[in-house]
């Protein structure tokens, strides 16, 4: 693959990668099942392979809230990164790409972007601040 960029050549980049590279068979809270795109340009500069491009992750998570699962896609606006050219001309990007996306998933991931489906059959289940207005007990334990 690097051997097309010699010479300060640059290339572009429309790869379709299948979840399974991202190795998530075991993991009950987040799925990827269809293809991962990668967009963008490769080029060499120096004694290093450079890409620069865009990656579209469409994953299934469950809610923090309901713990439903929902849709959502992760989208890596520019995603650079550099490998020692390689000496064989082939060019392995998957545990970098892998990092990359798996730094993205949302820790506190909601159904409906900010807030959840279910939040009003929830509320009842969520505590609430009582409110101390008026009580000083460090004060009344001095009188």
């Amino acid at each position: 693959m690097t051997d097309r960029l010699k010479d300060g050549a640059e290339d572009r980049v429309d790869e379709v990668f299948e979840p399974s590279f991202l190795d998530l068979a075991e993991d009950d809270e987040l799925r990827v099942s269809l293809p991962i795109r990668v967009q963008g340009k490769v080029y060499v500069a120096s004694e290093w392979v450079i890409i620069d491009a865009s990656v579209y992750v469409p994953v299934t998570l469950n809610c923090a809230m309901c713990n439903e699962p929902f849709s959502k896609e992760i989208v890596l606006k520019r995603w650079v990164h550099e490998e020692k050219l390689p000496q064989n001309g082939v060019l392995d990007l998957g545990d970098a790409l892998r990092e990359a996306i798996l730094l993205e998933i949302p820790f506190f991931a909601l159904c409906n972007g900010d807030t959840c489906h279910n939040m009003a059959e929830i509320q009842q289940f969520i505590h609430k601040e009582q409110s101390f207005e008026g009580h000083k007990p460090f004060l009344e334990a001095l009188d």
